[in-house]
Formats: structure tokens, sequence, C-alpha cells
């Protein structure tokens, strides 16, 4: 084509006809204009087709890490409920005055006597916004509902797992090497004959009260945990839902 051009601006500059010469240099102007344009065009066509393309995949990894939370939390579920059915025993059998002596672990103990350090994937969701990649997304609501949820849970969890840390060092307080020395020989299942128990039925004795308080305390905690949890799922759900339909209009 601009070989054709270049034949015909030629023949008129040699026939000496100025003014159709400057139509066609014009022309070939505006052409090679409108051929760069359609080239950037297609170019940034292209460039948004790549980041629909890198949008979806950080989509499909951020919907892979929102699972793997949920299988977290269902299994943190199913631990914290046996946690409630031990701490239960302990106020229902063990502190109910007739125990006279503690020969097994499981007697005393409830869970660990401390919380998991609870925390969410957030790899795909630091690629997506803290990157500099520029996305496209077709409904920018996704856009909001996604850092609404990483918010949330960040706020949850900061508060969950301070209180958490609060409550281990209030537990320690309570149990003081005392309890901790007791605790560790039934663990061990050593010299117990010789740990007096007697304070079993003395709901006024020190050691009566410091257990059941620990275990009433023990037990609002694996309930806060869980209500958390519970929610995190829960919302996790809903957004792995809404990656879904986003995929999908794709």
């Amino acid at each position: 084509m601009i070989n054709f051009y270049r034949k015909i601006r030629k023949k008129l500059a040699n026939d000496n006809k100025p003014l159709k010469y400057m139509r066609y240099a014009v022309g070939e102007i505006v052409l090679v204009i409108i051929g760069i344009l359609i080239a950037l065009q297609i170019n940034n066509w292209n460039e948004i087709e790549k980041s629909k393309s890198e949008s979806n995949r950080l989509l499909i990894v951020l919907k892979l890490d929102l699972e793997k939370d949920i299988q977290n939390f269902k299994s943190l579920q199913t631990e914290y409920n046996d946690w409630l059915l031990q701490i239960k025993n302990i106020l229902d059998t063990v502190l109910d005055g007739n125990t006279k002596k503690i020969t097994r672990y499981d007697q005393l103990m409830a869970g660990r006597l401390s919380m998991n350090y609870l925390s969410v994937n957030k790899i795909a969701f630091l690629d997506m916004f803290n990157s500099g990649r520029k996305l496209e997304f077709d409904n920018q609501e996704i856009v909001r509902d996604i850092k609404d949820y990483f918010q949330y849970a960040d706020n949850q969890l900061i508060k969950l797992n301070s209180d958490n840390e609060e409550f281990y060092r209030l537990l320690m307080s309570y149990y003081g090497i005392r309890g901790i020395n007791t605790l560790n020989r039934v663990i061990e299942k050593r010299n117990l004959e010789y740990i007096d128990w007697s304070w079993l039925t003395n709901p006024r004795s020190i050691e009566y009260i410091n257990l059941e308080t620990v275990m009433l305390l023990y037990q609002l905690v694996v309930e806060v945990n869980l209500s958390v949890i519970q929610e995190l799922e829960k919302k996790s759900n809903l957004l792995i839902d809404k990656i879904e339909k986003e995929l999908e209009g794709k």
C-alpha cells in the first residue's frame, strides 16, 4: 500500500501537479496515523486481555486459598468442640465433690490450655492489590467484596489472637507453679500417690476455685473462638460464590 502511494506521489510530482500531490500526501499521512491508532488499539486490547487473564488466574488462586481456610475452619471447629466436651467433663465430673483422686491426664486437662494462633491465607490477595498489577474485572463489586472480607478477617483475628494470648497469661497466673507441677505429674504419671487431692471435695479451697475459674474462662474463650471461626467460614463461602459468578461471566 505504501509503495503504491509512493508511485502515485512520484508520478504527480513528475507531472507537476502540486495540488493533487498535496492531496495524496495528506491522504498518505492520514493512513499512517490511522494505522498507528489501529496498532495502538490492538496493543491496548491485548493488554486488557492479558490483565483479564491475570485477573482470572488470581481469582482462581484466591478461591483455592479460601477453600483451604474453610477446611482449616472446619478442623478447628471439630477440635474446639472436643475441648468443650473435655471442659464440661471437668466442671461436671471432676468438680462434682465426689472425685477423690485424679489418675488420668484427660481427667484434669482440656485441650492444650492455649488457643491456636488464627490466620487466613493472603497470598493471592496480596498479589492482587499490593503488587502493582493492573487487573480487569467485569464487575468492580468483586474488588470491594474481596477487600471487605480481608479487612473483616484482619480486624477479627488481630483482636482474637490478642485476647487468646491474654487468656493464656491469665491461665498461667491462676494455675501457678504448684498447679503446673501437679498437671505435669499427672501427664507423666509420676508420684500420683503423693498428690493431695482432698481439695476436690472442698469448693472453697484455692485449688478448687482456680481450676473452676480456669475452666469457666476457658469455656468462654473457646466459644468465642468458635463464633469467630464460624462467621469467617460463612463469609468465605459467600465470597467463593461471588468469585465463581465473576469467573462464569468471563
